[in-house]
């Protein structure tokens, strides 16, 4: 991972620039929403892949060990659904009762 704040060709002085190779992102449509969570609306920054590495231009600063924590976080545990719909289904005689151990 680099860091390269105005010096690709092409770039605005004021303008961030980073690369972030693919292999620490699990999909570009996670590392869109983060980046997008994290900088602002699309018109913000872009995004390019080439050669196995993400480009990515802001007008604002990017953190890419934050980038790269948010998209290999573990999704937030989900409500406790199942547990319910298990003890629904335990209460039928007819249907063998289910334990889930946390």
């Amino acid at each position: 991972m680099s860091s390269h704040a105005g010096q690709q060709t092409g770039f605005a002085p004021d303008e961030h620039f980073e690369q972030l190779p693919t292999k620490y992102v699990p999909s570009s449509e996670l590392l869109l929403q983060v980046v997008r969570n994290l900088v602002g609306s699309d018109h913000d920054f872009r995004i390019e892949m080439r050669h196995n590495v993400y480009n990515i231009r802001s007008q604002t600063e990017i953190n890419l060990a934050k980038i790269v924590k948010l998209c290999n976080s573990p999704p937030p545990s989900s409500s406790p659904r199942i547990e319910e719909d298990s003890m629904d289904i335990a209460r039928h005689e007819s249907v063998p009762k289910i334990y889930i151990h946390h």
